[in-house]
C-alpha cells in the first residue's frame, strides 16, 4: 500500500471543490450552488445533509460522473490530486477515484464473487498475484469467504453491499467516496467496515463518507453538512456533531448522547456510553426504574390473530435450507421487527409470507386462508410487501398509475379506483404528486409510493424489508409513524431492519432470525454478550446508558422519565 505522502503531489488537497455549481438538465434549480470544500489526503470526512441536499450529486462530481455521464450545467471547478477533472475523461479518473453508490445493486453485474472484487483491478491493468492477494484480503475482512460459491444476484441486499464495497477496496485507489455505505449491513458488518475505513484513512487514503447515521461519524476527521445544495458548515466532527441547533436548522438531528447532554445541561457532548454514565452521575442524577412500571399500560389492546406461521422450512438449494422451522403469529394492531445478520434470511421468510415462492413444509395462514390456496389477486388484499428495493416494484409512468395498477389487478370496480388512488397517496403524503415521474422521485418518496401501492389493496398484514433505508432522520421518524398509525387502525406491520435503535423505539415486540429461526427478544437481551455477538447486533447507545441505570430503552423521553428529568 502507498505511503500517505505518496498519494498527493506537493501540497495538493485530495479533493479540492471550487466555486461548484450544477444544475441538471430541465431540473428548476441547481443541486450544488457555489461550494467550496478542501478536503486533505489522509482525511476521514463525513458528508451529511438532509435528502435532497445534493450529497450524492457533491459524490458524482469527483470523479466526473457528473456532468460527463448524468448531463446539466457545472460552473466551478473539481481537482482530484492536483489534477482538473473537468480535463479527465471517467476512465482516466478510476485509478484515483473509488465510487460506492447509495444504488449499490447497479454497480455488480459478473457472475462470481471473486470475478466482481476484481474486476476493476483487471481493468486498471494490475499484475495476477497482487489481484488474487488483494481480493483474499477483502474477501476476509468483508466476512465473504462463506459465500465464494454463490452468484451475486443470490444475495441478501447487506450481502450485496459488501460485495460492491470490497470489489472497490480492493482496488486500494488514494480516494474512496462512499455513498450510503452501511444502510444494509448489520451493525457488527457496520462497524467492521468503518474500522476498516479508518485503518485506510490512517495510512493515507482520502475517505468522503456520506451517511444518515451520525452516530457513525464520531471518529471522522470532520464533518461538512449541505442543505439545498449548498455547503453550510464544515468543521471538526466533535465541534459540528455537539452543535444541535446548527443540525435542527438544517433538518438533521444530533446523536443521541449528544441531545442528551444538551437537555440535562452537561458540561460537554459525551464520548461514548462510559462517558455518558460519569457525566449524568457527576451531574447528580440516578435510575428510577419505578418511574417506568407503567409503561406497558400504554400500548393499545390488539385484535384477534391475522398472520400464523407454523414448522416454516425453506431453502434455494435442497441442501442448504434457510428457514429451519419458522413459528410466528401476530395479532391485528402488532408492530413486529425483525432483525439479523446478513444473510439470515428474513428477507426469504417475507417471500414465503407473501406468496412469491412457496415453502417446503409448513403452513402459512393470513386473515384466515392459508396462503398456498390463495391465487395473487387473492393474496394482495390480505398480505402486501413493500421491497427493500422499491425500484423493484415500480415501474409505471406516474405516481398515480403506479398505485392503480395493483388496484385493477385485484379486481376492483373501475368507478372506484380513483378514490381508492388518492386515498393511498394522501396517506403517504403524495398526494401533490399524483401526476409525478416515479423515477424522478428521490428514494424517500420511491418507498413511500411502493407503501401506498401496497395499502391501495386493503391488506390486513403489511411487509416492509428495510422501511427506511435512504432516508434521512426525519423521514425515517414520519415512515415509522405511518406504520404505527397503520397498526392504529387495525393492521399488522411487520418489518426487517438493522436498525436497532428503530426497532426498540417503534416496534411492540422484536424477532431476531438466528440459524433458520425466529427468537423472540426484549430490551433485556441486548445485555446478553453471548447472544449478541452469536446474531451480530449490538445495543444502541441509548439502550446500553438506559440500562446502567435500571432500565433498558431507546427512546429519548423513557430515558429522561428513568433520570427523573423529563419536567426540567
Amino acid at each position: 500500500m502507498d505511503e500517505a505522502t505518496n498519494l498527493s503531489p506537493g501540497n495538493a488537497p485530495a479533493v479540492h471543490f471550487e466555486n461548484l455549481t450544477f444544475t441538471y438538465k430541465r431540473a428548476d434549480g441547481p443541486a450544488l450552488a457555489d461550494v467550496n470544500l478542501r478536503i486533505e489526503s489522509g482525511r476521514f470526512v463525513g458528508l451529511i445533509g438532509r435528502n435532497g441536499a445534493g450529497k450524492s450529486t457533491l459524490a458524482r462530481c469527483v470523479n466526473g460522473i457528473v456532468p460527463k455521464f448524468v448531463k446539466g450545467k457545472l460552473d466551478g471547478r473539481v481537482s482530484v490530486l492536483g489534477r482538473d477533472v473537468a480535463r479527465e475523461t471517467v476512465a482516466r479518473m478510476t485509478p484515483s477515484v473509488g465510487i460506492v453508490f447509495q444504488d449499490f445493486e447497479t454497480q455488480i453485474f459478473s457472475t462470481g464473487l471473486m470475478r466482481e472484487i476484481a474486476f476493476v483491478m483487471e481493468n486498471l491493468g494490475r499484475p495476477r498475484d497482487e489481484m488474487r492477494e488483494a481480493v483474499e484480503r477483502w474477501v476476509d475482512r468483508l466476512d465473504l469467504r462463506d459465500l465464494l460459491g454463490r452468484e451475486p444476484s443470490t444475495l441478501s441486499g447487506g450481502q450485496k453491499q459488501r460485495l460492491a464495497l470490497a470489489s472497490i477496496l480492493a482496488a486500494e485507489p488514494p480516494i474512496l467516496v462512499l455513498d450510503e455505505p452501511t444502510t444494509d449491513l448489520d451493525p457488527i458488518s457496520a462497524a467492521e467496515l468503518l474500522a476498516a475505513l479508518k485503518a485506510l484513512a490512517h495510512s493515507g487514503r482520502t475517505i468522503l463518507f456520506i451517511t444518515h447515521e451520525l452516530d457513525f461519524l464520531r471518529d471522522a476527521d470532520e464533518i461538512a453538512v449541505l442543505d439545498q445544495g449548498r455547503l453550510v458548515a464544515h468543521g471538526a466532527a466533535d465541534a459540528v456533531l455537539g452543535d444541535g441547533p446548527l443540525l435542527e436548522r438544517h433538518g438533521l438531528v444530533a446523536p443521541a448522547l449528544s441531545r442528551l447532554a444538551a437537555r440535562l445541561r452537561l458540561p460537554r457532548a459525551p464520548r461514548d456510553v462510559d462517558d455518558a454514565e460519569a457525566l449524568i452521575r457527576q451531574a447528580g442524577y440516578d435510575g428510577h426504574p419505578e418511574n417506568l412500571a407503567d409503561i406497558d399500560a400504554r400500548n393499545p389492546p390488539l385484535g384477534d390473530t391475522v398472520l400464523s406461521v407454523s414448522g416454516v422450512r425453506f431453502g434455494y438449494r435442497p441442501e442448504a435450507p434457510v428457514l429451519e422451522g419458522v413459528d410466528l403469529s401476530v395479532p391485528a394492531g402488532m408492530a413486529l421487527a425483525i432483525l439479523g445478520q446478513n444473510g439470515s434470511g428474513k428477507t426469504t421468510l417475507m417471500r414465503n409470507l407473501v406468496g412469491i415462492v412457496e415453502p417446503w413444509d409448513g403452513e402459512i395462514v393470513v386473515d384466515g386462508r392459508d396462503v398456498a390456496s390463495m391465487s395473487a389477486a387473492q393474496r394482495a388484499t390480505r398480505i402486501g410487501m413493500v421491497f427493500q428495493n422499491p425500484d423493484h416494484q415500480i415501474f409505471c409512468a406516474s405516481a398515480a398509475e403506479e398505485v392503480a395498477f395493483g388496484v385493477r389487478q385485484v379486481g376492483v370496480a373501475e368507478e372506484a379506483i380513483d378514490e381508492r388512488v388518492a386515498e393511498a397517496l394522501a396517506f403517504v403524503g403524495l398526494s401533490d404528486e399524483a401526476d409525478a415521474d416515479p423515477f424522478s422521485m428521490d428514494k424517500g418518496r420511491r418507498k413511500k409510493l411502493a407503501l401506498a401501492s401496497v395499502l391501495a389493496c386493503r391488506p390486513k398484514v403489511i411487509l416492509l424489508d428495510e422501511p427506511t433505508t435512504g432516508l434521512d432522520v426525519l423521514e425515517q421518524e414520519a415512515m415509522m409513524n405511518l406504520l404505527l398509525s397503520l397498526c392504529a387502525s387495525g393492521h399488522a406491520v411487520i418489518f426487517i431492519t438493522h436498525h436497532v435503535e428503530l426497532a426498540m423505539r417503534y416496534a411492540r415486540e422484536i424477532r431476531v432470525m438466528h440459524e433458520g429461526r425466529l427468537r423472540a427478544i426484549d430490551n433485556t437481551d441486548f445485555a446478553d454478550g453471548e447472544l449478541m455477538a452469536a446474531t451480530r447486533l449490538t445495543p444502541p447507545p441509548m439502550a446500553e446508558l438506559s440500562r446502567r441505570f435500571g432500565y433498558p430503552t431507546a427512546r429519548f423521553d423513557e430515558l429522561l422519565m428513568l433520570l427523573g428529568a423529563e419536567d426540567e
